[in-house]
């Protein structure tokens, strides 16, 4: 996505922004950690990347890891 391309349906319809709303990463009840979006407006796939500053260990905390699957 940040390349601009849509991995999904691979047109060049990415837009970007600055998150601040109930679209982050909540990280608990009262906060929600900004993040930026990507989102293509042809099939509208998206994805969300980390901001600077960005409380990581809240995450590990609050969601689940996601475990790998074999081959």
């Amino acid at each position: 996505m940040k390349s601009g391309i849509c991995p999904k349906c691979k047109l060049n319809e990415v837009y970007t922004g600055n998150s601040r709303s109930l679209v982050g990463v909540p990280t608990s009840t009262l906060h929600v950690q900004p993040a930026t979006t990507y989102i293509c407006i042809n099939c509208g796939y998206y994805e969300f990347y980390a901001l600077p500053g960005f409380d990581l260990d809240q995450v590990k905390e609050r969601f689940e890891k996601v475990k790998n699957k074999e081959l």
